[in-house]
């Protein structure tokens, strides 16, 4: 035996070894969306929050009408509000932006995925996208028996249904080895993940352009992607706030207003408050999307006259043409509107010519005429 204090007791050749990645591959469908939908929705908080809202507002009415204050008619009107809430959550699954656009795009085609987890962290495989998030970037995890959904602090959502799995011992395993991951991350170095770009063909010719997006372009591009949703909005919401300060001063004005008028114009300003909600929703979700993936990212986009390929530290994807379903040519950028699900901006500066940013606008205007 050795005097040497310092060496390993171990053989070297019995040292132990990374721990084995798990990989989860299937196809995500509507279904599964709407499972993540109910799950982050439903939470213990929020339904602890929805039933103090429902007990508050049906105490509130035993007040408006005191001829309702009774035990059992607030009880009675409690359960009919929380009824009520709970219909309205669960038809909001149609109406916010990011559900109702990733529904629409997995109705249309569902998508295959492959997940890996490794103690890099999780790499998400799909169609033409290739996503590798280190533990430090993951947020918080949500699961239930169905379906698991995964925060990452870049502002990306995963889902991760149990049928990816060949059993329940295997998705419970992914599980705790997702939660190890994100409990030990803190105390572990940040690891930066840095994909190399994909490579166009050779016997292409290929446009580099590269740079950082600035709030303004990114509101601009969100802007054309959204604004009629954005419209419709504002156009209810002002309707409705319009009919609830009518029905509020016909009220105030009477000299004996029937009670009936009060909840009658309040329900129309609760109207216009939740679709402005809504609209903040909107303006919240594109401010995380410049927070988390474009301030401070540097992007690489190479351009082909057959497609896009982009770049950044976390990420990177391949856009054919023939995907653009709108293009949109501003004198300062190119805005790329993505089969109504995802929204590109190439802005001028980016590229190192005059000559190379007006070869991109015609392979794009080739591109979109191609498919009309």
């Amino acid at each position: 035996m050795s005097e040497n204090p310092f060496q390993s007791p171990v053989d070297p050749s019995e040292s132990l070894g990374r721990e084995e990645a798990i990989v989860a591959e299937g196809i995500l469908t509507a279904r599964d969306l709407r499972a993540a939908y109910l799950l982050q929705m439903f939470s213990r908080q929020s339904v602890a929050i929805l039933l103090i809202g429902c007990v508050s507002g049906a105490m509130l009415l035993g007040l408006v009408r005191p001829e309702l204050a009774r035990i059992e008619w607030i009880a009675a009107h409690a359960i009919l509000i929380s009824l009520a809430t709970l219909i309205t959550f669960s038809r909001l699954y149609y109406v916010f932006p990011y559900w109702r656009q990733t529904r629409r795009r997995l109705l249309a085609a569902p998508e295959r995925q492959r997940l890996t987890l490794s103690d890099a962290g999780i790499r998400i495989e799909a169609a033409g996208a290739d996503v590798l998030l280190s533990w430090s970037q993951i947020g918080r995890v949500r699961a239930n028996r169905r379906i698991m959904s995964i925060y990452a602090r870049t502002g990306r959502l995963i889902f991760l249904p149990s049928h990816f799995f060949d059993s329940e011992a295997d998705y419970r395993a992914a599980r705790r080895k997702i939660d190890e991951g994100v409990r030990f991350a803190a105390s572990a170095p940040a690891w930066e993940t840095k994909p190399s770009p994909p490579e166009p063909p050779a016997d292409e010719e290929t446009i580099v352009a590269v740079g950082e997006l600035t709030w303004g372009e990114l509101l601009h591009g969100y802007w054309h992607f959204l604004r009629w949703q954005i419209l419709a909005l504002t156009l209810l919401a002002s309707l409705f706030a319009a009919i609830g300060v009518c029905l509020g001063g016909a009220t105030w004005l009477l000299l004996e207003p029937d009670p009936a008028l009060i909840p009658a114009a309040l329900l129309p300003l609760l109207i216009s408050a939740l679709l402005v909600f809504i609209m903040a929703l909107y303006y919240r979700a594109i401010r995380q999307v410049y927070l988390t993936q474009a301030a401070g990212v540097i992007r690489t986009w190479q351009i082909t006259q057959q497609q896009l390929y982009e770049t950044t530290p976390h990420e990177r994807a391949s856009i054919p043409w023939s995907e653009i379903t709108k293009l949109v040519e501003h004198e300062e950028r190119l805005i790329l509107i993505q089969q109504r699900r995802d929204v590109h901006i190439v802005p001028r500066r980016f590229f190192a010519s005059e000559a190379q940013w007006r070869q991109a606008v015609e392979w794009g205007r080739a591109g979109c005429a191609a498919k009309r």
